[in-house]
């Protein structure tokens, strides 16, 4: 962990999916047939060269056999499963293999699937960002790791026999939000985006992630259709609760409380580390909201807390590149 507040994300995960939470909204039209893709779109039905299509990949049974062949054969196979497009709800139990979609930009989430005789894996909330055309089938194809990184998906355009996309984030997608800095030059350190978060972490030049003395995180945690946002005091209730949790010697203390926005200093200490010590600031967006937070190993003075906190407050915010 590099600061004490990150793990206020996957608690915000774990309550969002806890039963009574789920909320009715449909952000999307998602209707069910037996013979063709789901369709992800209002309005009447449109003819095949008018919308796009996007598939799991092998699709059928004959390609179902053949991925147990390989299995076999070579060790581990991959397979993509269709989890939504966009805001919509999630279909991942009920979807017929793909989706049909207006032409223009989607995001699709997709979880992968790896299978081995050692078992089955299921890589979840994988996603990707591409443009889609009128009239063309986008395959969703699965893939093992990258060097040095992590399974994912290749969005292949079937026309054009091309990869247009993938699930890798590269680093300007996952800005969250435009801030002030304090003169120094900062190396943004360490980026990531899933369906529900993409956070950055930014060190002054000359630090490491893995040593960092001072960190800046700006993440951003996504409301997706069919869930329920949770309140910026539902947000502050958990944060207590991870504190409480981190050892004797945490603690909080409010700065400002305003609607739509939370401010507070906070400080840790991690076994076997030096006491963390930051400001935190929580901000309501239009489909989630903003964490942006400065950390320090050591002591925080409150006139750097003070002068991060305004940075904070007056930072544009950006919904992620989804």
């Amino acid at each position: 962990m590099r600061a004490s507040c990150l793990s206020l994300l996957d608690s915000i995960v774990d309550l969002r999916r806890a039963p009574g939470r789920a909320g009715p909204a449909l952000l999307c039209v998602w209707l069910a047939t037996a013979c063709s893709a789901t369709r992800a779109y209002e309005g009447p039905a449109l003819s095949k060269d008018q919308v796009a299509t996007i598939s799991e990949y092998p699709r059928g049974v004959g390609a179902m056999f053949g991925s147990v062949g390989r299995q076999l054969a070579l060790g581990t196979d991959w397979s993509s499963e269709l989890a939504g497009v966009d805001d919509g709800e999630d279909v991942s139990l009920w979807n017929d293999g793909g989706a049909e979609v207006l032409p223009g930009r989607h995001a699709v989430r997709v979880t992968v699937v790896e299978q081995s005789v050692a078992g089955t894996s299921f890589h979840r909330d994988l996603l990707a960002v591409f443009d889609a055309a009128a009239g063309h089938e986008y395959e969703l194809r699965a893939r093992g790791p990258t060097l040095g990184g992590a399974p994912g998906f290749d969005v292949w355009d079937v026309q054009a026999d091309a990869a247009i996309a993938s699930s890798d984030a590269r680093p300007e997608e996952c800005v969250t939000a435009r801030t002030a800095w304090d003169g120094r030059h900062w190396t943004q350190a360490d980026w990531g985006r899933n369906a529900g978060l993409c956070s950055t972490s930014y060190v002054p030049s000359g630090q490491v992630l893995s040593s960092w003395s001072e960190i800046v995180e700006l993440q951003y945690f996504r409301t997706r259709g069919g869930g329920q946002p949770l309140s910026l005091d539902e947000v502050m209730a958990i944060k207590l609760e991870d504190l409480e949790h981190s050892g004797d010697n945490a603690f909080q203390t409010p700065l400002e409380s305003a609607p739509g926005l939370r401010v507070f200093t906070w400080s840790a200490v991690e076994a076997g580390d030096r006491p963390q010590q930051g400001v935190t600031c929580l901000r309501e967006g239009p489909h989630g909201f903003h964490v942006l937070v400065y950390a320090v190993r050591g002591v925080l003075e409150p006139s750097v807390a003070a002068a991060w906190a305004a940075r904070f407050k007056t930072a544009e915010l950006l919904p992620p590149g989804y």
